[in-house]
């Protein structure tokens, strides 16, 4: 390497924009955190107020840490380590302070370090359909339970079911994400906060659609709502993680 290059890449090291604990970042109040057996992964938290319970290998720890996904975490570990996590935190945390505090302690106990980049991927536009939106903004003055909360089961093979309180579009749209596995940008240029609920089937070429029992996903999406779905090429967040010990600090 010459001089010159060796100073270029210098400097974009420290452009690089290294993800840092902050002083301020929320903790959790206890964490317990030993090996697990290397068999069960769970894909996502055991969570109940002040309380969050967890068996995962980095990838999926790292992913809800910083409400990513999976694919988009980059770095070299064991893939055959997991991790068994139980927490407790003040119950009136809120799931992104919980994300927060999973960082923190990914950094305190595991000693990562990691920067946040980006890549080229292919996705869906979630877009107005021709016709305009079909949405009803939600009452402020009359907020549910789960105001601010959007989440998807499956209760049924390829069937999804998507409920949503008071949420606006780009969460609409990080959810639709996890469902079709792949990055989902907002463009609807909607501001407000709308309420969803609707069940669709995700796409399998195998089945015709007179044999659906709930319309496809982007089906559903227009019928319902007035939006469309197109795919396109874009940019995504990467989490690339520089360092990580595989065995944490003493509980």
């Amino acid at each position: 390497m010459t001089r010159l290059s060796a100073a270029i890449a210098f400097v974009l090291f420290l452009m690089t924009p290294m993800i840092a604990p902050s002083q301020t970042a929320p903790q959790f109040q206890v964490a317990s955190i030993r090996l697990g057996d290397g068999g069960v992964i769970e894909v996502k938290p055991e969570l109940t107020p002040g309380r969050l319970i967890w068996t995962a290998d980095f990838s999926y720890l790292i992913a809800y840490a910083y409400n990513s996904e999976i694919q988009w975490v980059r770095g070299t570990w064991s893939s055959h380590n997991t991790y068994r996590i139980e927490a407790t935190f003040d119950p009136s945390a809120t799931n992104a302070q919980v994300r927060e505090m999973l960082q923190s302690l990914l950094m305190t106990r595991f000693g990562m370090k990691a920067h946040r980049g980006t890549a080229e991927a292919p996705g869906f536009a979630l877009l107005v359909a021709k016709g305009g939106p079909k949405l009803h903004e939600s009452k402020p003055d009359d907020p549910p339970e789960n105001a601010g909360r959007i989440w998807g089961t499956l209760p049924e093979k390829n069937v999804v079911e998507v409920t949503g309180n008071q949420v606006s579009t780009a969460q609409l749209a990080s959810e639709i994400a996890r469902d079709v596995k792949a990055k989902v940008w907002d463009k609807t240029g909607l501001t407000g906060t709308y309420d969803f609920h609707f069940r669709a089937t995700l796409d399998d070429p195998s089945l015709a659609d007179a044999s659906l029992t709930y319309p496809r996903l982007a089906d559903a999406l227009r019928q319902e709502y007035g939006l469309q779905l197109e795919r396109q090429t874009g940019p995504v967040e990467t989490i690339v993680v520089d360092h990580i010990e595989q065995l944490p600090t003493e509980n």
